[in-house]
């Protein structure tokens, strides 16, 4: 059998309207955000209430220290 068409068949009502509502809830958001989803222009270089002077640091050491168990141990499905 075709594994697509045997999804097809397999998809209840109730996955069926929750799918949908998912598709036009995302719709709604992109309506209700407008222009404010888009890219932002050119922000003003530096931070506001921050001094703009050049850096007096010539080396940085940066030290990672890592432990612990790698997040895809710690993933429980």
């Amino acid at each position: 059998m075709d594994p697509f068409a045997e999804n097809i068949r397999r998809v209840t009502r109730r996955q069926l309207f929750g799918q949908a509502a998912t598709g036009i809830g995302a719709a709604a958001l992109s309506t209700l955000l407008g222009n404010s989803a888009f890219a932002a222009g050119d922000a003003p270089v530096g931070l506001p209430g921050f001094p703009n002077f050049a850096p007096k640091a010539k080396r940085v050491i940066y030290l990672w220290q890592g432990g612990g168990p790698s997040a895809i141990d710690l993933f429980d499905p």
